[in-house]
């Protein structure tokens, strides 16, 4: 499974030089912010004002196993 990450990125120039040499990047305020809010009626959510820039993917394998009794 591969999942697409994000992060904020900074507005100016400034903020980009911050990340870029002492690893500061803009935090959210509220990570509530990247779920789906409990009211949402759809299954996108809209990031529509709030810059992102990719930050790589992640894969993930999963083992499962499940035991049960018979």
């Amino acid at each position: 499974m591969d999942i697409a990450t994000w992060r904020p990125s900074g507005f100016s120039p400034l903020d980009q030089m911050r990340r870029f040499f002492l690893g500061a990047s803009p935090e959210l305020e509220d990570p509530a912010y990247v779920r789906m809010p409990l009211d949402a009626n759809g299954k996108v959510l809209s990031r529509l004002g709030f810059r992102t820039e990719s930050s790589g993917h992640l894969r993930i394998r999963l083992h499962v196993v499940q035991h049960t009794k018979l």
